[in-house]
């Protein structure tokens, strides 16, 4: 079967309810045959870089350069799981920044057939300085929290 190489896309959300296709203004366009993606913090600066497959080429590494456009605090979670579940799967993770602002997340990794991402979150929190509460609920039922921890530091 002949391969037909097309530019990847990329859209920017706009105000939570639009999107506008940003595809060539990051740099995306090259044309490939791309079989996997996947979004990490390479350089650990709080913003997800991509990673892209493509089929008989050298891989795509795209550095997210969000930092230098506008400056955003973060918090990664990285979670320690016990026993044979040593990354959490299945854990939950609630994140109060303030009264406005809550964010929920599950510990699943895979994105697709034979594809995933980094098993840790990476978890924008805006201009804010310090998030109120981190709580985990592991699949056991245990439960662990955090309170007023720092922006930009990296929590286990």
């Amino acid at each position: 079967m002949p391969s037909i190489k097309i530019s990847n896309y990329s859209f920017k959300n706009i105000n939570g309810l639009q999107f506008k296709n940003s595809t060539e203004e990051w740099g995306l366009d090259k044309k490939s045959v791309s079989n996997a993606a996947v979004y990490a913090d390479l350089d650990n600066d709080g913003d997800l870089d991509l990673v892209v497959n493509n089929l008989n080429e050298p891989v795509s590494v795209y550095k997210n350069n969000q930092e230098a456009i506008e400056k955003n605090n973060f918090i990664k979670i990285d979670l320690k799981g016990v026993g044979s579940n040593t990354f959490g799967l299945g854990a939950k993770i609630l994140t109060t920044v303030d009264e406005d602002r809550e964010f929920y997340h599950e510990a699943y990794y895979i994105r697709g057939y034979l594809s995933s991402v980094e098993p840790s979150f990476t978890i924008g929190i805006g201009d804010a300085a310090r998030v109120k509460a981190v709580k985990v609920i592991w699949p056991d039922g245990r439960v662990s929290e955090l309170k007023n921890i720092r922006a930009n530091q990296i929590y286990y």
